[in-house]
Order: C-alpha cells, then sequence, then structure tokens
C-alpha cells in the first residue's frame, strides 16, 4: 500500500474558529500525499456562514453544515458515518497536521491491526511543548487523569509506538470498521470525556491504543482567561457521573457519587452557588437516565463478556 493516503477519510469537526479553520485546512490540503477524502462538519455557530465563504476556496473539501450545534460527539459521529474510506482519521478545526503525520499514523496502524487506534504527539503550536502524548486514568473512588506530557528515551535510534491507556479524541487514526464496531462516540456526551469513555470500550474489547512519536499535530490554544463556559462545566459535570455508572466498579460508583455529588454540592452551595446548581443539575441528568444507563452498562458487560469468550 506504501505511502498512498487514497484509503483513508478525513473527518475535520468545524465550530465557530474560521482563524483556525483556515491552517488546519490549509495544512491538510498541502500534504504531499493526498487523502482520499475530506469531510468537514460545521456545527451552527455565529461563524458558520463565514466559514461557509472560506470553505469555498477548497473544492476538495465536503463541506456539511449542520442547522444547529451536535456537539463534538454528534458531529464527529456524523462524518463517520458519511466516511466512504477503509481508514479514518479524526480531526479539528484548531489542529495543524505535520507533513508525514498521516503516513506514519497508517504505517504505525498496518503494523499493529486496523482494529487498533493510532494517535500522534499533540504539539502546542505556540511554543513546540507537548500537550498529550497519550496518557493514563483511573476509575477508581477517587478520580485521576494523567495526560503524558513527555516521550520516553527511545531504546534504539526509532521511537517505536507507545502503548497507552488514553489517546486524546482531537485526533486519531483507526479503521472505519472498528469506529462502526464499536458505535463511535456516545452522543448523549456531546463534548467532554467522550474520548475517555471510547478509550474504556476500545480498551475492553481487547484492542489496543498506541502514541506515534513520529506522527505530530500542533494544537493551537484557546485564548488565556475568561469565566469557565456553564454549558461546557454543565457537561463535563454530567458526563463524569455518567462515565462512572457506566464503567466503574459499583464501589467506586459510591464513593464518587458521595464525594464529588453529595458533599461537593453541599459544599459549594456556600462557596459557589452557581457550581453547585450546575453538579445538581448533573446529577439530577444522570438520575433521570438511570434506568438507560443501567441498561447500556448491562449491554456492554454482555457484549465484552461474548468478545472475550470468542
Amino acid at each position: 500500500m506504501g505511502d498512498s493516503l487514497k484509503d483513508v477519510s478525513v473527518v475535520l469537526l468545524s465550530y465557530n474558529r474560521p482563524h483556525f479553520l483556515r491552517k488546519a485546512l490549509d495544512s491538510l490540503v498541502r500534504l504531499r500525499n493526498p487523502v482520499g477524502e475530506i469531510i468537514m462538519i460545521d456545527n451552527a455557530s455565529p461563524a458558520s456562514e463565514e466559514i461557509r465563504e472560506l470553505v469555498k476556496e477548497y473544492p476538495q473539501v465536503q463541506a456539511i453544515f449542520n442547522p444547529d450545534n451536535r456537539g463534538y460527539t454528534g458531529g464527529m459521529n456524523q462524518g463517520i458515518r458519511l466516511a466512504r474510506k477503509d481508514l479514518i482519521f479524526l480531526t479539528e478545526d484548531d489542529i495543524l497536521i505535520g507533513d508525514d503525520c498521516l503516513e506514519n499514523l497508517k504505517k504505525a496502524l498496518l503494523a499493529v491491526s486496523i482494529h487498533d487506534i493510532v494517535a500522534p504527539v499533540i504539539y502546542n503550536e505556540s511554543n513546540g511543548s507537548i500537550l498529550c502524548a497519550g496518557g493514563e486514568f483511573h476509575l477508581n473512588s477517587v478520580w485521576k487523569i494523567d495526560f503524558h506530557l513527555s516521550l520516553p528515551e527511545p531504546k534504539s535510534k526509532v521511537a517505536g509506538p507507545i502503548e497507552t491507556k488514553f489517546i486524546a479524541g482531537a485526533t486519531f487514526l483507526t479503521s472505519r470498521e472498528t469506529l462502526q464496531s464499536e458505535d463511535g462516540f456516545r452522543e448523549d456526551f456531546i463534548l467532554y470525556m467522550e474520548d475517555v469513555e471510547l478509550c474504556i470500550r476500545h480498551l475492553r474489547s481487547g484492542r489496543k491504543m498506541l502514541v506515534i512519536p513520529d506522527a505530530h499535530v500542533f494544537h493551537f490554544e484557546p485564548p488565556a482567561g475568561g469565566a469557565p463556559n456553564a454549558f461546557v462545566e454543565f457537561h463535563r459535570l454530567k458526563n463524569f457521573f455518567a462515565l462512572y455508572l457506566l464503567h466503574a466498579r459499583w464501589g467506586a460508583v459510591a464513593a464518587v457519587w458521595v464525594r464529588y455529588g453529595i458533599w461537593l454540592t453541599i459544599k459549594e452551595l456556600f462557596s459557589n452557588p452557581s457550581n453547585a446548581m450546575r453538579r445538581a443539575k448533573a446529577i439530577a441528568w444522570n438520575l433521570r437516565s438511570l434506568p438507560r444507563l443501567l441498561s447500556d452498562r448491562n449491554a456492554l458487560s454482555k457484549r465484552f463478556q461474548d468478545r472475550v469468550g470468542t
């Protein structure tokens, strides 16, 4: 198959950042080896009309403009369903693709299994520091996630793939078959922690995730400062509790709901009432969704037990 990228569909999610989007598209269309197709999904935003005009400059891009904001998960899943090539690379409008990134990712994926996931090292565009080179998470009574911010010294002159428990959902390569068999992202997660949830299902299926040191992308940092986005904070909290209900041991579920749910809500009523209300709304969403989440938990357990037994 060589270095050809004709069997790669790129799915790029866009939202309200035309100044970054132009640079992201330039990094894709100027690759030495053209990809099979580029699908841009634009979630409706105040900048959508500007983005519509911008994308006209890129005839090789299939642009889809949603009438509403379907979130990260809805937009990415939409692109995954539209993709026609055997391999799918996910990316966003604030990410520049390194010159040899896709070739190196594809080479690594074909060397392991097309059912695995391979991800590039994500660098900060402004200063070249590592933003994420994989990571680890712990779904125990105390939640913890660590992003790898450096690369281990290679044992030989050529750095090989690094197996990891976590890859950022913003950018990775795998087969279309894998994403379809794992049902993509959970759309009710909207945004935030959707990548952790996907990583858990992927690992439970017995497949691997690897970071490829010689595959590079560059991430534009958002503007510093500003108040936390209430919409994002709600979904962060909602998805945190749902993640435990779907995948954690029951003892950890109880501990986390007491510690991060009941206790912190009461504490924040006095120190940060607005956050306490968001936390209470997140808990209420999970309680309303409890029958569906528990049904999904049981279905996931059965599915992965069945896979282990085959």
